[in-house]
């Protein structure tokens, strides 16, 4: 992929001022296309659309690809992404790591995707059924942590709150208690709203009611239990705001900018560099306005 084909800003800016940690990196973009987090691996071509899923051989070569062209030798190296791609993060972080020597350091950074398995409005777990569905159509088993499979449904452990408790890697969280895409997919769903109450809110918290701001504020609640079993080591950092927002480090005005989102009195971009290059345990949240709110865009 060529530079001017990506807008390479926020962590993947080349700019010193914008990206002070990780300017001079070699940076690559993977693209995502294959809708299972880089876990498809299924030998057969679906005969009516003629779709391969192989998300999780696409990874292997890309990273087997760059190896050769002398990321091999690199001292140090972060796996990050954002949404889907946070979650491909987490999943396929200790793999990532076996990549590498033992004289690499190595971590991984997941931007909005520790996806909940909370409850939505209609009191189930609607959205499960989608990762039910994921998991059987890509073959994803395979690729996920075995010894979380061993112990509960497969698809289960397609979820963050599962499947970390596993990961051995060091690990950095940035997310919002308030992700739009869990507002309006797994919390307010067509399937969980099915009278579309909650469709203005989810759209705008300007136009939620008392009692709908009583929900997301539940839903936040919700999430940081799901959020618990991350574990508070040193190795585990996490920047988490209540921004009404997804997704945050590729984009620059949120990463780092006059008006980036702060706690503590540093921007994302700074308790980054600062977990990353183990010059201050990062541990972060906004616990003083627990209302959702709308951040830089």
């Amino acid at each position: 992929m060529k530079s001017s084909d990506y807008n390479f800003t926020g962590i993947l800016s080349n700019k010193q001022a914008l990206n002070p940690n990780f300017y001079n990196w070699n940076r690559v973009a993977i693209r995502y296309c294959d809708g299972s987090s880089f876990t498809g691996d299924i030998e057969e071509v679906d005969p009516a659309t003629n779709l391969h899923f192989r998300g999780a051989r696409v990874f292997d070569v890309i990273i087997q690809e760059l190896l050769g062209q002398g990321m091999k030798s690199a001292s140090k190296a972060l796996l990050s992404g954002s949404s889907a791609g946070g979650l491909a993060s987490l999943l396929h972080c200790d793999k990532f790591r076996a990549f590498f020597p033992t004289s690499t350091q190595v971590k991984c950074l997941s931007d909005a995707g520790y996806f909940a398995h909370v409850k939505d409005l209609s009191g189930e777990y609607k959205f499960e059924g989608y990762y039910d569905q994921v998991v059987n159509l890509h073959g994803s088993s395979k690729h996920l942590n075995q010894e979380c499979i061993s112990k509960m449904k497969h698809s289960l452990c397609f979820y963050p709150q599962y499947a970390i408790p596993y990961v051995k890697t060091p690990i950095f969280l940035l997310h919002s208690t308030y992700d739009t895409f869990q507002v309006q997919n797994i919390l307010a769903s067509p399937q969980a709203d099915p009278n579309g109450l909650f469709t203005k809110c989810k759209q705008d918290i300007n136009a939620c009611t008392t009692d709908q701001i009583q929900r997301l504020q539940y839903f936040r609640s919700e999430f940081l239990n799901a959020l618990s079993v991350f574990g508070n080591g040193s190795s585990r950092g996490w920047f988490i705001t209540n921004c009404f927002a997804h997704g945050q480090c590729e984009y620059q005005s949120k990463w780092l900018g006059n008006s980036s989102c702060k706690l503590n009195n540093k921007a994302i971009a700074e308790a980054v560099g600062d977990w990353f290059y183990d010059r201050s345990m990062v541990q972060m949240m906004d616990n003083q306005n627990v209302l959702p709110r709308y951040c830089n865009t």
